[in-house]
């Protein structure tokens, strides 16, 4: 019975850092926040190849920049420690004909900004699984729009945005 209680506390003290980890962002000196180190661990072990990996903490998330397959990706996790999905930055050319073709008659006037794709999503995620779909930015007409196009090539906006000069 002496034995177990050792081991017990043993185990409880070896092991207390990693059952109490936080994603609470740590300060630096200079008052910068840190990625934590439970995110740190678990993009490691979920994106094993990454390669030329940069940290940003901003105050809605901790996102990893970082290669892949040479690919230009982003993983995206909160505050919590909750992985919030991974995307693959691309361009118009990753967009079927029939999409692009689509996007230039209804909304001609724009230009495409930004095109990605997202390629991951936790597996309690619970809202409609966007995996493979392509968000997209145009700008134009004095306006921003966001839109998602889904696997099966649905276009719709998520998110107008006004542009003020």
């Amino acid at each position: 019975m002496k034995k177990f209680i050792i081991i017990l506390a043993f185990a409880t003290i070896l092991f207390n850092p990693i059952i109490n980890a936080t994603a609470t962002p740590i300060l630096t000196k200079e008052g910068n926040e840190q990625v934590s180190a439970y995110t740190l661990r678990q993009f490691d072990y979920s994106f094993p190849l990454a390669t030329n990996i940069t940290w940003s903490v901003n105050k809605n998330y901790q996102e990893a920049t970082f290669l892949q397959s040479f690919k230009k990706m982003h993983a995206f996790y909160d505050f919590d420690d909750k992985f919030l999905g991974a995307v693959e930055v691309d361009n118009i050319d990753a967009l079927s004909e029939k999409t692009k073709a689509t996007l230039d008659v209804k909304y001609k006037g724009y230009t495409v900004e930004n095109v990605v794709k997202v390629v991951e999503r936790p597996a309690d995620y619970n809202y409609d699984d966007d995996t493979n779909s392509y968000w997209v930015s145009l700008r134009g007409e004095g306006k921003k729009l966001f839109i998602k196009i889904s696997p099966s090539e649905a276009i719709s906006v998520v998110k107008t945005e006004l542009i003020t000069k």
